[in-house]
């Protein structure tokens, strides 16, 4: 098994840590791992880490200051890449707190072996003794993902991870320095057609969680921002493309035009607001107009069928307008979301820019 555990690299971020890390990394070294890395993410002291790499031979790299784990974890990733051998196939992160037992550091090596295409996640149970804000904060997010992004995950915020190489090839443009970057980072797989799977591990919380530097409101608005800035594009959109429609029709008494006119303003509006805040794509003139190009030739597209469906039902029914309109185009947002990730703003046609 020692063999085969060269080909893992074990990357530990660490702020504040106590003697709990000095035993972590002995265990995880005594199991047969070799390659370890801890990532000083600008703790105020430095006994720890000093003592792991003098006296127990691991790699420690530091931040001057604390940066936040996201940051400390690309750190990691661009120093294993750049200093470690091409055999080093995946990068296994765990937490420095004692929250990852070196056995189901092991448990989640055993599954790379096995399928090194897959990105692993160490789940854990949520039971009745979790802290609340643990429980409360996984849940959210796993409803969160599971609902914008098709992902189902029981443990979304686990530290125990296992990258695959490639994964880990682009972890550096994944948007987020603190722990909205984990979240971002299994979203990002998928994209980039990664099976993500889950691997059952021993839930471990000391004290009640007290050593963990998660802030449940701060962290969570981070962890929600993607989610957060697309839907407030897309609801600002709909209150602008709706007011335009209803002084248009006011105006012309025509459902067509009102709706190709109102459509037209609030989509360039649209378009900006998600090239840029939303996806952050910046990649130039040419792929402002490949972009552009796209997303108008959809938003025609899209508008045709809002003023087709709200006029036929307008016209058989004889329902409101306006009531008309707005249940059709909520019909249309879940769709013209997937055709814009997926058709317009793909990963192949952009680069994100950090944060």
């Amino acid at each position: 098994m020692s063999t085969d555990l060269n080909s893992f690299a074990i990357l530990i971020p660490a702020f504040n840590p106590d003697r709990v890390l000095i035993d972590l990394v002995q265990e995880i070294q005594t199991i047969g791992f070799r390659h370890i890395l801890v990532v000083d993410d600008g703790s105020e002291k430095n006994e720890i880490f000093s003592y792991l790499k003098s006296s127990m031979g691991a790699a420690v790299i530091a931040h001057e200051a604390n940066r936040g784990k996201g940051a400390a974890l690309k750190t990691g990733f661009r120093h294993i890449l750049e200093n470690l051998p091409d055999s080093i196939q995946s990068i296994i992160t765990a937490d420095a707190d004692g929250q990852h037992l070196p056995g189901d550091i092991l448990k989640l090596a055993r599954k790379a072996i096995q399928a090194p295409e897959k990105f692993y996640l160490g789940a854990r149970r949520f039971d009745r003794n979790i802290p609340l804000r643990s429980k409360f904060g996984n849940r959210l997010t796993s409803i969160a993902l599971e609902k914008a992004k098709k992902i189902s995950l029981s443990d979304t915020q686990t530290g125990l991870r296992s990258y695959p190489r490639k994964l880990a090839d682009v972890a550096g443009s994944i948007c987020g320095e603190r722990y909205e970057f984990e979240l971002n980072s299994i979203v990002t797989a998928q994209e980039k057609g990664f099976i993500v799977d889950e691997v059952p591990i021993a839930t471990v919380y000391i004290d009640g969680n007290k050593s963990s530097h998660f802030k449940p409101l701060l962290d969570s608005l981070r962890i929600y921002a993607t989610f957060s800035r697309f839907f407030l594009v897309a609801v600002s959109s709909v209150v602008l493309d709706f007011l335009l429609f209803i002084l248009l029709y006011a105006i012309s008494k025509d459902i067509i035009v009102s709706t190709f006119s109102a459509r037209s303003i609030s989509s360039v509006y649209n378009f900006l607001c998600n090239k840029y805040l939303v996806f952050k794509s910046f990649n130039g003139v040419k792929g402002f107009f490949s972009e552009s190009t796209g997303y108008f030739i959809l938003a025609a597209i899209v508008a045709m069928i809002s003023g087709v469906l709200v006029r036929g039902v307008y016209e058989t029914l004889g329902a409101s307008v306006i009531l008309t309109k707005i249940m059709v185009d909520a019909l249309l947002f879940f769709s013209n979301y997937f055709l814009q990730k997926n058709l317009v703003f793909r990963e192949d046609m952009k680069f994100r820019v950090k944060g």
